[in-house]
């Protein structure tokens, strides 16, 4: 990454961001600080304490419902989960170069790459993939977290249900909604899709 601060010329940093810790870690670290155990975390989100365990060690991932369950619960921004980020100053401009950005393959066959920094406003822009079959959730789960979200397909087609309605957006549409409508984003066809997702506010209370 870079960061360019006004009146200086954009040069590297030396560092840059750091290797991101494993997303099982981050959510085993969350759990930990909250006194809470693997008992108590999995029969709130509807899953065994053992599969619990399987995601924190990194034996398996979970799907992109389980992980807004689990970030919900533990009352963690995803910024922690994709290995937190750097401290952005104001009145500067961070670029961040193709390899820098922040990816977690899920269980679903969905694919998030963050491409924003974490900041104050707890704004989250993710790219996402999404292969041929793959879907946020399964025939009988929908997704519903906090915040507000616009989704733009930049390829393919996707299905998004938000609860009995079907929408269904190809490249350059647009969708927005509020986060806590239960939805689920779908990707029906046999060629891949990837869409920008932008989740404002996501700390905000669920309606």
């Amino acid at each position: 990454m870079e960061r360019l601060n006004e009146g200086v010329e954009n040069q590297p940093t030396d560092g840059g961001r750091e290797n991101p810790a494993p997303l099982g870690a981050a959510l085993r670290v969350a759990r930990r600080a909250r006194a809470l155990t693997l008992q108590q975390v999995a029969s709130a989100v509807g899953i065994s304490a053992s599969a619990l365990s399987q995601i924190e060690n990194g034996k398996t991932q979970p799907t992109m419902k389980r992980l807004y369950d689990l970030v919900e619960f533990l009352d963690v921004p995803l910024d922690e989960v994709f290995g937190g980020g750097v401290d952005v100053e104001v009145g500067s401009v961070l670029v961040s170069r193709t390899g820098d950005h922040t990816e977690i393959a899920l269980e679903d066959g969905v694919v998030w790459k963050q491409i924003n920094p974490p900041d104050e406003s707890h704004t989250e822009v993710l790219v996402v993939d999404y292969p041929p079959g793959a879907r946020t959730s399964d025939s009988t789960e929908f997704i519903r977290h906090r915040g507000r979200e616009t989704g733009y397909v930049l390829s393919g087609t996707l299905v998004i249900e938000l609860g009995e309605v079907i929408h269904t957006i190809s490249r350059g549409d647009s969708i927005t909604f509020d986060s806590s409508v239960p939805h689920r984003v779908s990707n029906p066809h046999e060629v891949a899709a990837q869409a920008v997702w932008v989740t404002f506010a996501h700390n905000a209370p669920v309606r």
